[in-house]
């Protein structure tokens, strides 16, 4: 338990973890092994825009061929419209429902501040964050070196990479 604490501890820092001065790139990436395992998925992306969003969970899904996306639909249904356009964490219960009525192991959250742009993959059962990757800097920022398909496969690259370094 102590370690899972420290875990979020640290995935927290990460997801607020930020770089204050122009001209720099960072990217942070963890994930712990359990990830791996997550057989299905919800990507809620309600911090994106439509255009994004359409870039997003195809560069995300072929990362990932073992992850099955569950219709999202269905995980509006459960966790409501509100949640899904405010960007809610669904509650414990929400969760639950997710895993036993649709086998959603995980839930995805991608966002986009302009200055970061963040992945955090949380674990529906037990509410730990279970992968989470953040690029911040000039970078994301400015617009002039990377476009945002480059920018979301840089995050993947990184969340994956680390997925199969655990």
């Amino acid at each position: 338990m102590k370690g899972q604490r420290h875990f979020r501890g640290f995935a927290f820092a990460l997801i607020g973890a930020g770089c204050l001065s122009a001209g720099c790139s960072d990217t942070h990436a963890t994930a712990r092994p359990d990830f791996s395992s997550c057989d299905r998925v919800a990507i809620l992306c309600s911090a994106l825009t439509r255009d994004k969003e359409e870039v997003f969970i195809p560069l995300y899904m072929d990362a990932f061929p073992n992850q099955h996306l569950v219709d999202g639909r269905d995980v509006q249904a459960i966790v409501g419209d509100e949640a899904m356009t405010q960007g809610q964490t669904p509650d414990e219960q929400t969760r639950s429902k997710l895993l036993r009525s649709l086998g959603v192991k995980a839930i995805v959250y991608p966002s986009d501040t302009g200055r970061q742009f963040a992945i955090k993959v949380i674990d529906t059962k037990t509410g730990e964050i279970l992968a989470a990757v953040v690029i911040s800097g000039h970078e994301v920022w400015s617009g002039d070196n990377l476009g945002y398909k480059d920018l979301v496969e840089k995050a993947i690259g990184a969340l994956k990479d680390k997925a199969g370094s655990t």
